[in-house]
């Protein structure tokens, strides 16, 4: 018998190495860069909105705040009312306003010296009397807030004489008692005129 041939040899094809699987490490290392680009992106967009939230304003802007007033002070009132002529330091006003008296009331009284003395026998307590017989002009120069406020720095006033000083007017000499228990004379010109069948203030000034 003929010798039995050799078995063939397998195909090269069955020693061939598997095929090499490609790389996959560059897809890992993009995905932590695109994260990272995806979060800046959000804190850039959150710190737009706090940083501009009307849109387009400036942020930090503030409105500038107006500038204190001074108040400024003004002079006293003089017994009867009037800016004018010297007379104890005045207080601040007080809280009540308006004119209680609502209009001039003179005072029903034979001579001028009995209505100054009439006048300044209701004074320092009674202000809304004796604001009542001062003239509308005359009152209209003051406040009844300015006149009230004086009289309550005087405790007591006494009329220590009264003399005519021209045909309507007088000049009374005072004596003022303060808040302190200090006392001061002065000598004022009453200024008067007729209404009915009494008097009114119309001004007055320190004369001494």
């Amino acid at each position: 018998e003929p010798p039995a041939e050799p078995p063939a040899e397998p195909p090269a094809a069955a020693h061939a190495e598997p095929p090499v699987e490609p790389a996959r490490e560059p897809r890992r290392r993009l995905l932590p860069v695109a994260l990272a680009v995806a979060g800046l992106a959000l804190v850039a967009g959150i710190a737009w909105l706090v940083l501009d939230p009307g849109g387009g304003g400036t942020p930090g802007a503030t409105a500038t705040p107006s500038a204190d007033r001074t108040p400024s002070s003004g002079s006293g009132p003089s017994p009867t009312g009037s800016s004018s002529g010297s007379s104890p330091a005045s207080t601040p006003s007080s809280p009540e306003t308006g004119d209680p008296a609502g209009t001039t009331v003179p005072a029903s009284t034979g001579s001028r010296a009995d209505f100054v003395e009439t006048y300044y026998g209701v004074l320092p307590d009674d202000t809304g009397s004796g604001w009542s017989m001062l003239s509308e002009g005359y009152r209209a120069a003051t406040t009844y807030d300015d006149y009230r406020g004086f009289w309550q720095t005087i405790t007591a006033v006494t009329v220590d004489d009264v003399a005519p000083a021209g045909a309507n007017a007088v000049e009374v000499t005072l004596t003022y008692t303060s808040d302190d228990g200090g006392t001061e004379q002065e000598v004022r010109r009453i200024d008067l005129e007729r209404s009915g069948d009494g008097y009114l203030i119309t001004g007055d000034e320190a004369v001494g």
